[in-house]
């Protein structure tokens, strides 16, 4: 391999560029086990990695109506209201799907886990100023940035 081709696989492993990851999952839901498919694609060069993991989290979000009031030095005041965005973590949990292993080079892999919520868990919603919703992010953790699928809303389901 050329200098110029380890510094290529070396940079791909620092960015996450050394795999795609994607995922796949059969419709979500709050009271029984569902799947969700993880899918990686190497590049060019094998990748080690620690695990594969999937995180999921509940996320409550409220918009509301805030009126500040000022008063300057002279006495003066004036009311300024402007709408605010507030989110909450409402669960989180991190699933390790799979241990230290080696991917071969310009291959997919694929991973299933089931996925439960525990019983008191708040279910999906979408109303006038509130939602709260559900994502998932699936990682493979090697040397650099991990490759991942970023966080993708899972549709509302109850």
């Amino acid at each position: 391999m050329s200098v110029f081709g380890k510094l290529k696989s070396a940079i791909n492993m620092v960015t996450g560029g050394a795999a795609e990851v994607s995922v796949e999952f059969e419709e979500p839901k709050l009271n029984e086990p569902f799947n969700i498919v993880i899918h990686a694609m190497t590049k060019s060069e094998p990748v080690t990695i620690d695990k594969v993991y999937l995180k999921v989290r509940g996320i409550e979000e409220v918009e509301v109506d805030v009126t500040y009031t000022e008063t300057n030095q002279a006495g003066d005041t004036r009311s300024i209201s402007d709408s605010e965005h507030r989110s909450q973590i409402t669960y989180e949990y991190e699933y390790i799907v799979s241990e230290e292993q080696v991917l071969s080079a310009d291959t997919e892999h694929e991973w299933v886990q089931a996925v439960s919520f525990p019983e008191d868990c708040k279910p999906c919603y979408c109303g006038l100023n509130a939602t709260h919703r559900y994502e998932i992010f699936a990682g493979l953790d090697c040397f650099g940035n991990d490759p991942d699928s970023g966080w993708i809303q899972l549709p509302y389901f109850s």
